[in-house]
């Protein structure tokens, strides 16, 4: 028998590196080797990052998953400049949210050879988990010492925030703060706190009525403002705290609320505005804060919307099916919507004793 084989795959080879074949060589030389994990460190105040040893200015970015993505491809960059057998290079970044707690994974596709006389180029992938140090950078240190001169609080009325609030708000702030960073040192809070509300402090009454106007642009808040004397300057004038507190709604995206006695299902928070669906005749519509405030009232929570198998429809009967117990039942309704289809699933709200069909 004639030729050779390569001694892992077994396959026969006209051209071997290393006594293999090139898929198995490719295999076990990777084009590019990356670190186990990435680790970052980047100020929870101003999103200053560390590279190199040094702190720097972050870029203008939108968001922190964009400057979490600048930071990563500028460390790996370190890595890649040293390969002469690299010929491009892209990446992508994907998040996962766990508890409040960010999760990053760096996406490399790499486009090159492991091997200068392997025939061809070909592209691997690698997957790099990312972990955020955030620490408070020199400077901010510094101002940390300032005096705290007004608060802006985030709450919901009568219930906590939940993890998708949470973590919007969280991100409209660090997006100003990062526009305004060059012009205005200032906007960098004190402190960032809470877990299920928010109290952002800072040094400046300009800074918290800035981020309070912008939250007031991205979400349906109610706003007041207070004032507190909290002593007397060196020139006899008095020193004020101002505290700003920000409302959302009782309700959350997929409760069940009344409106001037008709039915809406919420669908989503719009800029100031609240997006909701109409349940009588399924038309979307919009109110303002001060309409959601005034006149919405809640009559059932997501939780409380059970989710049915539309088994048959023979009006004015619709028979379900609980896909949690399988139970069938029928539901006499004046007019069946037109909207639900034998073989999908719907949701069901009992409001007042009446059942109330949502889509899912």
């Amino acid at each position: 028998m004639h030729g050779r084989f390569c001694p892992i795959c077994g396959k026969s080879i006209d051209y071997a590196i290393d006594g293999l074949c090139i898929e198995c060589y490719r295999k076990s030389n990777p084009i590019l080797r990356v670190p186990s994990e990435l680790r970052l460190i980047l100020c929870k105040s101003c999103f200053a990052y560390k590279f190199s040893g040094k702190w720097l200015v972050p870029p203008p970015v939108s968001s922190i998953d964009e400057l979490v993505l600048y930071v990563a491809k500028k460390e790996l960059m370190k890595i890649i400049k040293k390969k002469s057998n690299v010929e491009s290079v892209n990446f992508d970044l994907k998040k996962e949210v766990v508890q409040h707690q960010e999760r990053f994974t760096l996406i490399v596709k790499v486009k090159g050879r492991s091997y200068e006389k392997i025939p061809y180029s070909y592209i691997e992938e690698y997957a790099v988990p990312v972990k955020v140090n955030y620490v408070f950078c020199p400077a901010c240190i510094d101002s940390r010492g300032k005096v705290e001169r007004a608060v802006v609080q985030v709450r919901a009325k009568d219930r906590y925030l939940t993890t998708e609030e949470y973590n919007s708000v969280k991100s409209v702030i660090s997006n100003t703060v990062a526009k305004a960073l060059d012009e205005n040192r200032d906007i960098v809070p004190l402190e960032i706190k809470g877990e299920k509300y928010l109290d952002i402090t800072f040094s400046s009454l300009a800074a918290a009525r800035k981020i309070a106007s912008e939250l007031q642009r991205n979400f349906p808040l109610k706003r007041m403002d207070t004032s507190k004397i909290t002593g007397v300057s060196r020139t006899g004038k008095p020193q004020t705290k101002l505290t700003i507190r920000l409302l959302l709604p009782e309700f959350k995206k997929g409760d069940i609320v009344s409106i001037s006695n008709k039915l809406y299902m919420v669908l989503a928070y719009e800029k100031d505005k609240v997006r909701v669906l109409s349940l009588s005749n399924y038309n979307e519509a919009v109110f303002s804060v001060k309409e959601i405030f005034s006149r919405a009232k809640i009559e059932a929570h997501s939780e409380d919307v059970e989710q049915v198998l539309v088994v048959a429809v023979t009006p004015p009967y619709i028979q379900l099916m609980d896909l949690k117990t399988f139970k069938v039942y029928e539901v006499r309704v004046d007019k069946v919507p037109l909207w639900i289809k034998e073989g999908e699933n719907v949701g069901v709200a009992d409001i007042h004793g009446r059942k109330v069909f949502l889509p899912l």
